[in-house]
């Protein structure tokens, strides 16, 4: 509710199907590690698309063969994003504790 207190615009948009507007929020976290996030948006796009109300066709489309590749590359991402957040609790992309905050900037100093 606070957003709708603070930019009407962003608070209605909210109300879109998440698979519009994941692609703009979402991925970017992440695409330096990896294009997979975005590409998998863009396939539930693509396959959804008559489903969310969209007009015309899909400007874009993937082949049997891509689909295969992107499932190899999720799998690859996924395995990275476990060994980055498991074994590299500093890199972890949860909210830190404050107090882990501190204690590890009183570390680095």
């Amino acid at each position: 509710m606070s957003c709708l207190a603070y930019n009407k615009r962003v608070y209605n948009v909210m109300g879109l199907d998440r698979r519009l507007w994941e692609p703009f929020t979402y991925c970017q976290l992440f695409s330096s590690v990896s294009m997979a996030p975005l590409r998998s948006s863009l396939v539930r796009i693509s396959q959804d698309w008559d489903l969310l109300g969209l007009p015309g066709r899909c400007p874009f489309g993937f082949t049997e063969e891509e689909l295969k590749e992107h499932d190899m590359q999720v799998l690859e991402y996924q395995d990275r994003l476990y060994l980055l957040v498991s074994q590299r609790p500093s890199f972890a992309l949860t909210t830190v504790a404050g107090s882990l905050w501190r204690g590890g900037k009183r570390q680095t100093r």
